[in-house]
């Protein structure tokens, strides 16, 4: 067993703790620089601010664990011949192997994701030549890890020894894994070989989904090779299944521009593709489009950041931006569909029960009309375990935000709810109607529901952004129609810094 201090205060709770470990005869007090076992507590350096300490079984120092002596060896950095190799490997094999899984099978592997870990190409190359020259075959486990070193230390690495390396791996598997694709598929988007890539985006698929990151590179490979088309198809793709690719991607198809075609309709292309999908770009992608402007845009313009008030003012040039409008028929479309895939879906019934529904819709039946539909325990919960606030407190402060604007008021929340301060939850209870679902249901699908139910004109409090219920209403359609009445009705509610509410609608 090994522990170690790296910032050992001198108090009297810290002198007694390490007093009862130097008294334990299992283990032994030593100084992380190595020197000889001290004999008592004054040996070590504690001098009002910290002591560096480590403890550990007899016998053992922090090099004779199997993972901590291979993992010192690699972050040399320097060459081995392979001699030396000979000697690494067989006595991290005869070193204790706490939980590191190192066997005469993995410790290849291990080799190579510790070289990958320290981003050391030079040495990673070294011992796959290492692995030849005995005339021993390479696993696939460990090419798919060489496969993503390859990408993260370019240029260190090379289209040459990229493409060795693939071919051995792709010739030697007929059926690749899903890391070893994406792995595959990240070196050689630095090659001429890139648009193998799709073979390779079959097998990831096959056994999970194409992630943000992948997309990024296979959007970014796109633009670099001078295939805007793919670019775009790439990333309408990744916006279809709900994923958004990084400011890398968007930078890409900005240096396409800038070589191939610097006008301004390169920036109107990625901010129309922003607004179609709803995807928010960060302030990388920002300084991108400034950059491009300023630099690259002939005549050049003139740019400046800003930011957007509540009443979606432009600070800068103090126009305002369009209200997001929805039509009575399209709310009554979304309303349908969210009861049909949310509520009557399985994602209620799993944690809920059919019963437990029935009573909330003739809840809703009795309550109507309301304004409001709050979301008791996420609003209440907003300030967080340190605050000094209770939560039924804060819940109270947002309550009282919309009765002071004589709004009618819904509460959902959870039975354990009912152990609040009575006379405060009384107050609640007199001037808001209040659902409890049991504790273990899901009470957003129920307060998005009601929000529904309440109508057109009804808003809805909670901290969530809902990602998750927007993606179960399948159709495209239905999702960018969830997310502009979400837009049009949600409020937040957030502390400010003297703890006091603050209520904001989600961006």
């Amino acid at each position: 067993m090994h522990f170690g201090w790296r910032t050992v205060s001198k108090t009297p709770f810290t002198l007694r703790l390490l007093t009862r470990l130097f008294a334990n005869p299992r283990y032994q007090l030593r100084s992380c620089t190595g020197k000889s076992q001290a004999e008592n507590l004054e040996d070590f350096e504690i001098d009002g601010s910290t002591a560096n300490l480590q403890l550990e079984p007899p016998g053992y120092s922090n090099t004779l664990f199997a993972m901590n002596f291979l993992q010192s060896k690699i972050q040399e950095r320097r060459p081995k011949e392979n001699e030396e190799w000979d000697e690494i490997l067989e006595k991290t094999l005869e070193l204790p192997n706490y939980s590191s899984n190192i066997n005469k099978v993995s410790i290849n592997g291990v080799v190579m994701t510790l070289c990958l870990q320290e981003k050391n190409f030079d040495l990673a190359l070294q011992f796959l030549k290492y692995l030849e020259d005995k005339g021993e075959e390479i696993n696939h486990g460990t090419l798919s890890v060489f496969m993503k070193l390859c990408y993260s230390c370019w240029p260190d690495s090379s289209e040459e020894i990229i493409l060795k390396y693939y071919d051995i791996l792709r010739k030697r598997l007929t059926i690749i894994d899903t890391f070893t694709a994406e792995n595959c598929i990240l070196a050689i988007s630095l090659t001429s070989r890139w648009k193998e890539y799709k073979e390779l985006l079959e097998h990831v698929k096959f056994s999970g989904s194409i992630g943000r990151n992948l997309y990024t590179v296979l959007v970014s490979t796109a633009f670099r090779n001078k295939q805007p088309n793919l670019g775009w198809s790439l990333l309408h793709q990744a916006a279809t299944e709900g994923k958004t690719v990084t400011s890398a991607a968007y930078s890409a198809w900005f240096e396409y521009c800038a070589e191939n075609n610097p006008t301004v309709q390169g920036a109107e292309t990625l901010l129309k593709f922003s607004h179609e999908w709803n995807i928010g770009l960060d302030d990388v992608t920002a300084d991108d489009i400034q950059q491009y402007f300023e630099q690259i845009v002939k005549p050049a313009w003139k740019v400046e950041h800003t930011s957007i008030n509540l009443s979606g003012t432009c600070m800068a040039c103090r126009r305002k931006l369009p209200t997001i409008f929805i039509t009575k028929e399209e709310f009554k479309k979304l309303s349908e569909s969210f009861l049909e895939n949310v509520v009557i879906g399985k994602d209620v019934f799993t944690k809920s029960t059919p019963e437990e529904v029935d009573r909330f819709s003739q809840f809703l039946d009795r309550s109507l009309p309301y304004d409001v539909v709050i979301d008791g325990l996420n609003v209440a919960l907003a300030l967080g375990s340190r605050s000094s606030v209770a939560p039924i407190d804060f819940l109270i402060d947002v309550v009282n935000y919309f009765l002071d604007r004589d709004m009618k008021i819904m509460i959902i929340g959870r039975l354990h709810m009912l152990k609040w301060p009575k006379q405060k939850f009384d107050y609640i209870k007199k001037n808001c109607k209040v659902f409890l679902a049991q504790n273990i249901s899901q009470d957003d699908p129920l307060l998005l529901y009601a929000a529904m139910r309440g109508g057109l004109s009804t808003y809805f409090v909670s901290r969530d952004f809902m990602r998750g219920h927007k993606h179960r209403l399948q159709d495209f359609e239905m999702q960018q129609l969830f997310r502009r009445w979400q837009l049009a009705r949600q409020y937040s509610a957030f502390a400010s810094a003297a703890k006091r509410k603050s209520l904001v609608f989600v961006s």
